[in-house]
């Protein structure tokens, strides 16, 4: 932690770089996901190769999919948005393709047969259902996010893998912790956090 107190500007710094990173990610995966689900949920067949292909690239090792994308794009920020983004994915649009198959057909043309417009349908009965699991996806990608976003200081994209992979190169084990460290307590705060969402927002769908 010496690390850490002698040298707070560039901790705020970095671990700023490392907020934006993984902001800038989740949302460019959550823009992806929603038409991937909805594909998907329109054509099953489709649904298994949507499924199946981002399940096999998440298998994937991460440093293999950033030294392709350094050598489309070239080092920094952009290379690392998109393989978080991409990592991002099995489980966003998971979380959506179970949250909308999850709402009962009763309920739907129950709603219908009231004479509920589709966005009252969507505010009232579909939204309200399906956000516990769109936040349990949601959460488990920010985790991911997080976590692997410390592989982006290896292409100067920023965030506290810098001070990780700094330390590890100057066999510097304090560095190396303040880095790790933040990543760690972030990770699971955002757990607390989206689960206590989670919670809530289960408590008013059964309401």
């Amino acid at each position: 932690m010496n690390y850490a107190i002698s040298h707070p500007d560039r901790m705020l710094s970095l671990f700023g770089g490392h907020l934006v990173l993984v902001t800038s990610a989740l949302m460019l995966a959550s823009v992806v996901a929603v038409p991937l689900a909805f594909l998907a949920l329109r054509n099953t067949g489709l649904a298994a190769i949507i499924l199946g292909s981002l399940t096999m690239l998440y298998t994937i090792p991460s440093l293999a999919v950033l030294a392709v994308l350094v050598r489309m794009f070239g080092l920094g920020f952009l290379p690392a948005v998109i393989a978080l983004a991409a990592y991002a994915q099995i489980f966003l649009t998971r979380a959506i393709i179970a949250a909308h198959t999850d709402i009962p057909i009763p309920l739907r043309e129950s709603a219908i047969a009231m004479g509920m417009s589709a966005r009252q349908r969507f505010a009232r009965i579909e939204l309200p259902l399906a956000l516990p699991k769109l936040l349990a996806g949601f959460r488990i990608a920010a985790i991911a996010c997080i976590g692997l976003g410390a592989l982006a200081g290896y292409v100067s994209a920023g965030g506290m893998g810098e001070l990780i992979f700094s330390g590890l190169a100057l066999h510097n084990m304090q560095m190396t912790i303040a880095g790790a460290l933040p990543v760690a307590l972030l990770a699971i705060v955002t757990d607390l956090a989206v689960r206590q969402g989670e919670r809530i927002a289960t408590l008013r769908a059964h309401q």
